[in-house]
């Protein structure tokens, strides 16, 4: 009998500690790049200056790059991306609160009417701002790298939450828009239109069970675990516990394995269970990390239940290449 060929092999990453193998990240990244962002929905009855800011070409090719973006973070830790498409509503309301933010020069998701500004541009930016993420950007660049500021959200005060990144990776989320008036830029955030049967999920991570390319997070950045509430229940902070190791990576078998080793120092360690997206999210940042090919670490938690009774989670992540 021949032996099988490379090609028919069994990938080992196929396997539960991998949410995505390295050739279908590759596969769906490359498709990314390609695909043609649609814009959907009807043309909103708004003010003729704010449908000038939203459909200028500037700001629409900058945020169809910025969907782009976005599909590459939900695409990398599992979550529904291919169908996301721009709406041009939220667009509008995105491009309309953009305008207030220049206006008024600060990030304020509440902000009151700017002197002489129309009562109608205000009321569809007050919705784009108190339905958004808010980007102040370097130079004249609106949204350009607004949604990777968003998937970092480490900074002293939103790492309590982490609810930009949490507002990216809603499971249901389905449409969003992008909206910019020089560096500042808006991204609206409230959709939840995925009917909730097209996606179950049990949990899911940034850094990502599994792989993570090393172009995608950063050291510092705060790590995040999301979980379905209606799998799981917290049981309280004296049952919680939070580890997180380094752990051991053979690249040509795929096998993970924790180091029996000292687990790494945590910060920003939180379970938070407010509206971001999901209302069960496991905020924590250990230190050292090294973002590195091949640097691989074990999360270990107790503290949570699913019908059956407590339970313990683990899973691994491992950063890899650039993608």
């Amino acid at each position: 009998m021949s032996k099988p060929n490379a090609s028919s092999r069994k990938d080992p990453f196929r396997n539960p500690n991998f949410v995505k193998t390295p050739k279908q990240l590759a596969m769906e990244f490359a498709a990314i790049k390609k695909a043609k962002i649609q814009f959907t929905g009807v043309m909103p009855d708004a003010p003729q200056p704010v449908l000038n800011s939203a459909f200028s070409v500037v700001p629409m090719k900058r945020g169809q790059e910025e969907l782009r973006s976005l599909m590459m973070f939900r695409a990398l830790v599992g979550l529904p991306f291919a169908d996301m498409t721009l709406d041009k509503t939220q667009t509008a309301h995105a491009a309309a609160g953009a305008q207030i933010l220049a206006i008024i020069g600060h990030l304020d998701h509440t902000p009151e009417k700017p002197s002489g500004m129309n009562d109608d541009v205000y009321k569809w930016g007050y919705k784009g701002t108190s339905s958004g993420n808010l980007f102040m950007g370097g130079g004249d660049n609106g949204c350009q790298g607004s949604v990777r500021a968003y998937m970092n959200d480490s900074d002293p005060n939103n790492i309590k939450t982490l609810g930009h990144r949490r507002w990216c990776i809603n499971p249901y989320m389905k449409t969003t828009g992008f909206g910019e008036k020089g560096r500042w830029s808006v991204m609206y955030s409230f959709d939840s239109s995925r009917p909730k049967n097209e996606f179950d999920y049990n949990y899911f991570s940034f850094p990502a069970c599994g792989l993570t390319p090393v172009n995608m997070f950063e050291a510092n950045w705060a790590w995040s675990l999301v979980l379905n509430p209606s799998k799981y229940r917290y049981l309280g902070d004296d049952k919680f516990k939070i580890s997180v190791t380094p752990a051991m990576f053979n690249a040509k078998t795929a096998a993970l394995k924790r180091l029996d080793v000292k687990a790494l120092e945590l910060d920003s360690v939180k379970v938070d269970q407010a509206g971001y997206g999901v209302p069960l999210c496991i905020i924590f940042r250990p230190s050292p990390v090294q973002v590195q090919p091949g640097m691989a670490y074990c999360v270990d938690i107790d503290g949570f239940a699913t019908p059956q009774g407590p339970t313990h989670i683990q899973y691994f992540v491992v950063f890899c290449k650039g993608l």
